[in-house]
């Protein structure tokens, strides 16, 4: 989920864009690699 945030943000960013922005490194890491987001997702709206 992580990876999917960090090229998302990249592309926002524009072609020209060479350094990450600040914003990636404050979310860059929340998301453990190890959870299922859309899971989560599903399960949290069940609730």
């Amino acid at each position: 989920m992580t990876d999917t945030i960090n090229r998302q943000l990249r592309r926002m960013g524009g072609p020209d864009q060479q350094a990450s922005p600040p914003v990636l490194d404050a979310i860059t890491g929340l998301v453990p690699s190890n959870v299922n987001a859309e899971s989560e997702f599903r399960r949290q709206r069940q609730d």
